[in-house]
């Protein structure tokens, strides 16, 4: 409908480290030809944590909207969340990963 507010709960204070499916496919297609890979476990995904506040502006930006959002209780849930990717790029090197601004984009242009 238009005008509607996108909903957030809690404050949108809380981070994540919102990752691309390309980062992740592309690391789990090439890890059956990475020896250093078999057998192991990797933390695969973005190394930028971002609050869900600000990830609400970008997804109504690339809309192309005013950014409306409506708060609700907060949820019982951890406030920041992201991992250490530094043995993913040992075993892989280090890759260019899709920020979540081209991510968003992209998104919304498809």
């Amino acid at each position: 409908m238009k005008g509607e507010a996108m909903t957030i709960f809690g404050d949108g204070e809380q981070q994540r480290a919102f990752t691309h499916i390309n980062d992740v496919a592309s690391v789990i297609a090439d890890s059956v030809d990475v020896p250093a890979a078999h057998n192991q476990v990797f933390n695969v995904g973005a190394d930028i944590p971002h609050t869900v506040n600000h990830l609400a502006e970008i997804v109504a930006g690339a809309m192309g909207k005013a950014c409306r959002v409506t708060h609700l209780d907060p949820r019982n849930e951890v406030k920041i969340a992201f991992s250490d990717h530094s043995r993913a790029e040992n075993a892989f090197g280090k890759r260019q990963k899709v920020s979540l601004e081209d991510g968003i984009r992209s998104m919304a242009a498809w």
